[in-house]
């Protein structure tokens, strides 16, 4: 009987078949050498791959820089928060207003947003001398004054 036999992974013609042998094709994980052309490639793979580990390293450090920055100033705000809370106040600019009470020869300082007077005090000397009121001139001036003067005077009413 002549048929055709794969032996070897080749066809071969007219080889007698016996009965008594079974033949069947599997694979098994054997060791193969690596080809030239196989190991360049692998070398441009290793490359690559410590270009890439290279790479990501930087980024995490960069990233990682930046979270620790974010956190710190985060860290400085709640700590900041939590002093502010536990005083229970903070300074803060506020509008007020002054009161010169020449009867009572004091001057009051009061808040304009909760009305409370903040400070109350004597007048000083100079506090004590109340402005005299201007009233612009209309008239002619004499030559001997300086109409500048009188000018200056006029815009800081």
């Amino acid at each position: 009987m002549t048929e055709e036999i794969v032996l070897d992974g080749k066809f071969h013609e007219n080889e007698t078949k016996n009965d008594m042998i079974e033949e069947k094709n599997l694979t098994k994980l054997l060791r193969v050498n690596f080809t030239s052309k196989e190991k360049l490639d692998m070398g441009d793979q290793m490359a690559n791959a410590i270009r890439n580990i290279k790479s990501a390293e930087e980024d995490l450090s960069s990233v990682s820089s930046q979270y620790k920055s974010d956190i710190k100033k985060y860290q400085a705000e709640l700590s900041s928060l939590a002093e502010r809370l536990n005083c229970g106040w903070e300074m803060r600019s506020v509008n007020c207003i002054q009161h010169k009470d020449y009867t009572l020869k004091s001057v009051f300082i009061q808040r304009l947003d909760t009305r409370e007077t903040i400070e109350e005090r004597a007048m000083t000397a100079d506090e004590l001398q109340m402005g005299l009121p201007l009233i612009p001139f209309e008239g002619n001036l004499p030559d001997d004054i300086n109409p500048f003067y009188i000018e200056e005077r006029k815009e800081a009413i």
